[in-house]
């Protein structure tokens, strides 16, 4: 006889919209490291409220880290970090400032439309079929529909369905259990959702051996499909369908079938018992050696009705299937002898099972089935002796041992020994043979699968890695007071250390009975539901981004690169860091230590210790204390990170420097490379002309680079040893540039340089015809769109000029400016029009309102005094003396508050209210200033008067109108008007003067 399941694609038994597909079981390893780096938490007992928590704030229970590390201080309790569950994972935040990581062999809950609910594997209605009400892979089993599969699980997107080469009726639903009646004559099919809903098993009952001699039975092919991304392959005599990865989705263990004969083992067992008992039992180690009463109870445990459709019980008789899978279906072999043995129990379950693969395994090998397992058993099963000699309840004399598989643990692999402080591996015990402890230890096993055997695993125990970890003395017995069934647990500490530092995803506890190879009384039952809980405590790593803030500077272990630090005192900084911070919210406290020392021969000379906590993944910066170094000497510091726990981190990297004290005490030297400029107040250079500059250390050492402006001695801009320096005046004038070299400790000179130079004014043609009769503005007519050259307005009103009304219309023909003689009424331009050292001429026309007084018509500024002045002069500066004076050319002799003035004056008596013509003409080729005066429209030549004048000077201000400066201030403000103002760089001849004071009246 044999059963088949056949491979065909998932389509064959797909329907619009089957099945919600669940997301991957390996997606839970990203929630066991969420779970953990998240979890991790040093905890900050100074952060602790101090006040006495409230019992509503004592959930127990946080959503975020920050949150649970709070509540964890405050209740001195621990707390689940409920954002990091996962299906199988509970990660506690605890008050020391650990993190605990429990993870289970079952499955604790399960996301249902993105929320955590409790597993439920009732049977339910759905649009599909059956559904589960609430588990880890979604299932969908057949309500008797024709055309749907059996059942259709998912999981991560993948997708496996079985069917039955039979028609199914509606079936009958109890609990996770689903019942097809006669699919064949005396043949139930029995679907049981497993306890962990990540699977189910179906067993065909057969009843008696008419059921089994029915020829439908004699070959059975199980259809079975799966999603386009998955092959099934033969794995542990059974089979896997596996990813593109070749990780298992989905697993069937090697099929079992089963008869009943533990119901009459459990009977025969029994009586021998009843007919045993006058000899009663002792649990009293000291007393002589009895034969153990030999119920069956002590080796099956009180739960000997466990449900056989599920798996078999113990002493039932089992026969394992071989499977043989190619790329169409896969067979199996039942044991014929079974279905035809006249002793064979009726009725006989034939088993084939289907799980997702899940992140923990479980397995019961045995030295009596050396090659075969009984994976994921259920409900429970024995560790120990069971000894046919002592008792018929053994099918065999059969060592027995369990083994519980934990994967998923990346996390743990990315750990150290040293990072893990305990770790535990607890199961419930439901029986022992009597009440007397005996012991049970705990190993690191070879990791198990669906083939896993005796003959695969067992040798290996005590062997290389697969190390003892604990044994403990234990019973666990029902009616035994003192040692009722219970959770126990073994110290795994050494295996967890072992995985951390193995970088181990996974690994395997096994638990063996002490007295295995001698005594029935070391004989026990453990539950299938295991655990493993690791409490973590990493250290911190070690620091980082190593720098210096103040002064600034960058960390180098490189001679010719340390950083040089101004003064005594910088600021180190270093950035704590923890391995359990990924994410802002886990809020992980650190201590900073920080230390310097000597280059050659690491001699500490500071050390300092932060007096709080910090949150790690922030730079801490820390000021060295004044007094503790000295220039020209390398030091390094380097700085460690301590948690709450006092748990200490690797030293950083070393970051060397120097330290200097003070600044450069000598000012930079300045070198002209091109140009026409000379550090000298002569006049040099042009508008225009562009030159370029170097600078020199002035003899001082160690300078790195220089500071420096031009007219601005805020010195902003930056240069390198050895660059040049461009600039191009755009003013006439003084200029300044302005050095400071800098050091490599960053120290600017306490000194600059001031190199001093004046560009010389490049004389042209200006002239302000004062046509615009309106506004504050005189534009100059021979430069009409240069605004440097207009006379801006101060006080000045529009008058007429001195041509008078020539075309009959009632107004005069020309326009002029009004000054009312009060100080800070005048005119000016941006900036010098003339080359006042060279030869010029400039002329106005003007007319003076009172002549009580000295006034200046025009003139241009030097630093102290006007280079020259067109004026009107009283009293005894003028030829004899007149009552209103007369008017003058005057020049001084250098740009000096009270400078030495040459004079050319009129001889005839000023006027008042009448227009003249006002020239000045300064000859350098002969050294003399002339001034000329004539009526406007006369036809006589102009008035001339000269005087020798030697001592020229470049005057860099601007051209006034309406006054003077003497003596350091304005003065001589002008009482009257002025008309049209003429400058030339170059001399005027008489008649061209004439021509111009003739045309005035024409």
């Amino acid at each position: 006889m044999s059963l088949r399941w056949s491979s065909a694609p998932i389509s064959r038994f797909a329907k619009e919209g089957a099945g919600t597909i669940s997301r991957p079981i390996r997606a839970l390893r990203g929630g066991v490291a969420v779970a953990l780096v998240v979890g991790l938490l040093p905890l900050s007992v100074g952060s602790a409220v101090a006040e006495e928590p409230s019992s509503s704030s004592c959930t127990g229970q946080a959503d975020q880290a920050a949150d649970a590390v709070a509540q964890a201080v405050a209740c001195a309790s621990p707390v689940e970090l409920t954002s990091a569950d996962t299906a199988y994972e509970t990660v506690h935040v605890n008050p020391d400032g650990t993190t605990t990581y429990d993870m289970g062999s079952e499955p604790v809950r399960t996301k249902v439309s993105g929320a955590w609910k409790p597993i439920d594997r009732s049977l339910v209605g759905g649009a599909e079929g059956i559904e589960v009400a609430s588990p880890l892979a979604p299932m969908t089993f057949s309500d008797g529909t024709t055309g749907e599969p059996l059942a259709t699980i998912t999981t991560g997107g993948h997708e496996l369905s079985m069917d039955v080469p039979f028609d199914l009726p509606a079936p009958e639903v109890s609990g996770s259990q689903l019942t097809y009646g006669d699919v064949l004559p005396g043949v139930d099919l029995i679907v049981t959702v497993d306890d962990d809903t990540a699977g189910f098993g179906e067993v065909l009952r057969v009843d008696s051996p008419q059921a089994a001699a029915n020829p439908a039975l004699d070959e059975l092919e199980f259809p079975l499909a799966t999603s386009d991304d998955l092959d099934v392959v033969s794995a542990g005599g059974g089979f896997e369908a596996r990813d593109s990865a070749g990780e298992a989705v989905f697993t069937a263990p090697q099929p079992q079938m089963w008869d009943s004969s533990a119901d009459g083992v459990i009977a025969q067992a029994n009586a021998q018992a009843i007919l045993a008992a006058p000899f009663g039992v002792t649990d009293d180690e000291s007393a002589a050696p009895v034969v153990e009463t030999p119920w069956a109870a002590d080796v099956l445990g009180d739960d000997v009705a466990a449900d056989r459709t599920v798996a078999p019980v113990e002493g039932d008789r089992v026969a394992q299937m071989q499977t043989t899978v190619t790329d169409q279906d896969v067979t199996i072999e039942p044991d014929d002898a079974m279905l035809t043995d006249s002793d064979t129990t009726w009725p006989v379950f034939i088993d084939p099972k289907v799980k997702a693969k899940t992140p923990a395994e479980w397995v019961m090998i045995e030295s009596a089935w050396p090659d075969t397992t009984t994976y994921k058993f259920s409900p429970d099963q024995g560790v120990g002796l069971c000894d046919y000699a002592v008792t018929t309840a053994c099918t065999k004399t059969n060592k027995q041992r369990l083994i519980w598989e934990f994967d998923d643990l990346d996390w743990l692999g990315d750990l150290s020994a040293a990072d893990v402080t305990k770790a535990t591996f607890k199961v419930f015990g439901t029986h022992s043979w009597d009440c007397t402890p005996r012991g049970v230890t705990a190993y690191v096993s070879k990791n198990i699968s669906t083939g896993t055997t005796w003959n695969s695993n067992a040798s290996l125990w005590g062997t290389g890695d697969y190390v003892a970890q604990q044994q403990i003395t234990v019973a666990h017995k029902s009616g035994c007071p003192d040692s009722p069934t219970r959770f126990v647990s073994w110290d795994i500490t050494k295996a967890a250390k072992w995985a951390a530092d193995t970088n181990k995803s996974s690994f395997a506890i096994g638990l063996k009975a002490h007295t295995e190879a001698s005594m029935q009384q070391g004989w026990k039952r453990y539950r299938k539901d295991a655990s493993i809980s690791i409490t973590i405590e990493r250290a911190p790593y070690a620091p980082t981004n190593l720098k210096f803030t103040d002064p600034a500077g960058a960390c180098t272990t490189t001679d010719s690169a340390r950083p040089v630090l101004r003064g005594d005192t910088p600021t180190v900084s270093a950035r704590l860091n923890d391995p359990d911070d990924n994410d802002s919210a886990s809020q992980d406290q650190l201590k900073g230590h920080y230390a310097i020392y000597t280059v050659s021969g690491s001699s500490k000379v500071w050390s300092y210790d932060t007096t709080s906590f910090h949150n790690a993944q922030v730079d801490i910066p820390v000021k060295v204390s004044a007094g503790k170094l000295k220039d020209g000497v390398a030091y390094y510091f380097d700085a460690y990170a301590t948690d709450e726990s006092g748990k200490a981190g690797p030293v950083s990297t070393k970051c060397e420097f120097y330290i200097e004290t003070s600044p450069p005490s000598v000012a930079p030297g300045v070198t002209v490379v091109s140009g026409p400029y000379h550090n000298s107040t002569t006049p040099s250079g042009a508008v225009g002309t562009p030159g370029t500059f170097t600078f020199t250390t002035g003899g001082a050492n160690d300078i790195v680079s220089y500071k420096y402006n031009f007219d601005d001695d805020a010195m902003t801009k930056a240069a390198s040893p050895g660059a040049n320096v461009a600039f191009t005046p755009k003013e006439p004038g003084k200029h300044t540039l302005y050095v400071e070299s800098i050091d490599r400790a960053g120290w600017a000179s306490s000194k600059h340089a001031e190199f001093v130079f004046y560009v010389r004014v490049t004389g042209v043609e200006s002239e302000w015809r004062m046509a615009e009769n309106t506004g504050t503005t005189v534009a100059d007519a021979q430069h009409p769109g240069d605004s440097s050259r207009a006379l801006k307005l101060t006080g000045a009103t529009w008058v007429d000029g001195p041509i008078g009304d020539l075309d009959g219309d009632g107004h005069a023909d020309s326009h002029a400016i009004h000054f009312d003689g009060a100080a800070g009424h005048y005119a000016q331009t941006a900036f010098e029009p003339l080359a006042t050292d060279r030869s010029f001429s400039v002329s106005a026309m003007v007319e003076l309102d009172s002549a009580g007084r000295n006034a200046t018509a025009v003139s241009v500024d030097g630093d102290h005094a006007s280079a020259f002045q067109l004026a009107h002069r009283s009293g005894a500066e003028c030829v004899g003396a007149p009552a209103n004076g007369c008017w003058g050319f005057f020049m001084n002799g250098a740009d000096a508050a009270k400078p030495t003035t040459t004079s050319v004056t009129a001889p005839d008596e000023v006027v008042t209210g009448q227009w003249v013509q006002l020239t000045g003409v300064y000859d350098a080729t002969a050294k003399t200033a002339t001034l000329y005066v004539c009526t406007p429209g006369s036809l006589t030549n102009p008035v001339a008067n000269s005087a020798a004048f030697t001592t020229p000077w470049m005057a860099f201000g601007s051209l006034q109108v309406g006054r003077g400066l003497y003596n350091d201030a304005a003065t001589d403000p002008w009482p009257g008007a002025i008309g049209p103002v003429h400058v030339y760089q170059g001399i005027l001849s008489a008649g061209q003067i004439h021509d111009t004071c003739a045309g005035a009246g024409a």
